[in-house]
C-alpha cells in the first residue's frame, strides 16, 4: 500500500516562519482557523491512493467529516481499482479522476469541477499533491500535502499539534500516541482524522456490502500482497493450506483476477499451482469487491496477508488471522477484537514465521 505521510498548511504560522509568503498567500486557507475551522456547507475533496485497504481506512474519516464539516457534496479522488467501493459507498457523492487516468484528463477534469472548499490529501505521491493543487482555488481550506501556488514546491506546513502529526516521520513508532497527545491510538484512521483537527468519536470501517452469488467455502485466503516484504512462502502457504485440506475445511483463494493480479501485486505464481492441484477454489476475480465483504461475512475464517482483502474482512465480524511486518502492525492492524494479529518480532521478516505458529494462531473454534 502506498505510503501516507501528509502535510497540514496552516497560514499563519508559515507567514510567521518565512516572512512575505506570497506563494501561500494565493492559495492559503483563509477560512480555517487554528483549530482546523471548516466553513458547514461547502464542496468536499478528499484525494486518495487506489490501494483497497487506503481506501478502508480512510471510511471513518469520511464519515467523520461529514458529521463535522457538513458539506454539502463529498468527492473522493482515489482510482480506478477501488471504483466498486467508491460508486456504492454512502459517504461518497460523486468520483473525480486521480490514478488510472491519462494525467491530461486528471487535470481537466479538475479544471471543470473544481475549486473546493476543502481539499484533504492522504497520499504523498507526487501525483497525488498536483492533483490536490489543482481541486484548489485561493479560498480552500487544505489538509495534507500539496504544492503551492506556483508549483515549484510543497506548501508550507505550521508549528500546531495537527501540523506536528502530519510531519512526524515515524508512524509506526511504539510512542507514537505519547508523543501526540491527541492520539488515542497508532492507528492510521485515528492519525488522518486528528491530522485533519476532527474531534470526534474514530468509527469502525464503512464499506460496501453484496451477498456473493457463490457458496462460501468455510475458509478463505488472500496470499498476494503489493509489495516483497509483505510475502509469506508459498511453501509455507502449502503447507497450511495441506493442513487445513486434512481438518476437513473448503478454502476459497480471494484476489483479483490473475492478469490484473501480476500487474499489481505480487504471490500469483503459487497461487495457479494451488488452484491446479485442487488445494483451494479459485475465486480469484469472481467476486465484486462488495461482495468480497459479504463472504467475509460468511465465511468461519479469513487468513490473509497485510492486503486489502484482510481490510475488506476486518469490516465483518468474522475471525482473521493477519500476518504482518512487525512495527507496521501498529500503523495498520485494524482495531476490532475479531483480528489476531502474527508478526515475526523485532528485526525479523514475514518469510521467518513457521506453518506451526501460523497454526496455531489460527481462531478455529474446535480445532
Amino acid at each position: 500500500m502506498g505510503r501516507i505521510l501528509s502535510r497540514r498548511l496552516a497560514q499563519v504560522a508559515c507567514a510567521r516562519r518565512q516572512g512575505n509568503c506570497t506563494a501561500c498567500a494565493t492559495i492559503a486557507p483563509v477560512l480555517r482557523s487554528r483549530d482546523g475551522f471548516v466553513r458547514p456547507g461547502g464542496r468536499a475533496a478528499v484525494v486518495a491512493n487506489d490501494a483497497i485497504g487506503n481506501f478502508v481506512v480512510a471510511t471513518p474519516l469520511l464519515a467523520l467529516l461529514r458529521g463535522e464539516w457538513n458539506p454539502r457534496e463529498v468527492w473522493y479522488f482515489g482510482g480506478t481499482r477501488t471504483r466498486e467501493l467508491q460508486a456504492a459507498s454512502p459517504l461518497i457523492d460523486r468520483t473525480g479522476m486521480h490514478l488510472g487516468h491519462a494525467p491530461r484528463e486528471v487535470a481537466a477534469e479538475a479544471a471543470s469541477n473544481g475549486p473546493f472548499d476543502v481539499v484533504v490529501n492522504i497520499e504523498n505521491a507526487a501525483w497525488a499533491k498536483s492533483v490536490a493543487a489543482m481541486l484548489c482555488g485561493p479560498e480552500t481550506v487544505v489538509f495534507g500535502p500539496c504544492l503551492d501556488a506556483e508549483g515549484r514546491g510543497d506548501l508550507a506546513f505550521g508549528e500546531d499539534p495537527a501540523s506536528r502529526l502530519w510531519l512526524d516521520p515515524d508512524w509506526c513508532a511504539e510512542d507514537l500516541a505519547a508523543r501526540h497527545p491527541m492520539l488515542r491510538t497508532a492507528h492510521i484512521s485515528e492519525i488522518l482524522c486528528r491530522a485533519c483537527c476532527l474531534r470526534g468519536e474514530v468509527g469502525p470501517y464503512r464499506v460496501p456490502e453484496e451477498p456473493p452469488d457463490i457458496q462460501v467455502p468455510e475458509v478463505l485466503v488472500a496470499t498476494a500482497a503489493s509489495g516483497e516484504d509483505k510475502l509469506w512462502p508459498g511453501d509455507r502457504w502449502r503447507d497450511l493450506l495441506e493442513r487445513l485440506r486434512r481438518d476437513g475445511r473448503r478454502i476459497g483463494l480471494l484476489g483479483a483476477p490473475p492478469q490484473a493480479q501480476r500487474r499489481y501485486w505480487r504471490g500469483g505464481d503459487d497461487e495457479d499451482c494451488w488452484v491446479r492441484e485442487g488445494l483451494v477454489e479459485d475465486l480469484r476475480g469472481r467476486l465484486s469487491l462488495p461482495q468480497v465483504v459479504g463472504a467475509a461475512r460468511l465465511a468461519q475464517l479469513v487468513v490473509s496477508l497485510d492486503n486489502g482483502v484482510l481490510h475488506l474482512a476486518a469490516a465483518t465480524p468474522t475471525p482473521i488471522l493477519g500476518i504482518f511486518r512487525h512495527g507496521i502492525h501498529r500503523l495498520w492492524a485494524p482495531r476490532v477484537s475479531n483480528l489476531t494479529v502474527l508478526t515475526p518480532g523485532s528485526g525479523k521478516s514475514v518469510a521467518s514465521i513457521t506453518v506451526d505458529a501460523v497454526w496455531e494462531a489460527l481462531p478455529i473454534a474446535g480445532r
